[in-house]
């Protein structure tokens, strides 16, 4: 299903959303995961960043227990 903007149909994007064990799962995989040292300035930003994003499923979850 779209939407029709300027006269034309435009299909509708279906937003993909991570969940806490998502976000669990794939720090597990990566915190395993072997190392070079080439990879290991990028491999340090992504771990941030899905942290990052785990930490605000968790307080997400825990401002809608509360």
């Amino acid at each position: 299903m779209g939407i029709i903007t300027d006269g034309k149909l435009v299909e509708k994007q279906k937003q993909t959303r991570f969940t806490i064990k998502d976000t669990e799962l794939l720090l597990r995989i990566f915190l395993d995961a072997p190392m070079r040292g080439r990879d290991i300035e990028q491999g340090m930003s992504t771990l941030l960043k899905l942290k990052e994003v785990h930490s605000q499923l968790l307080e997400k979850e825990s401002d809608s227990i509360i």
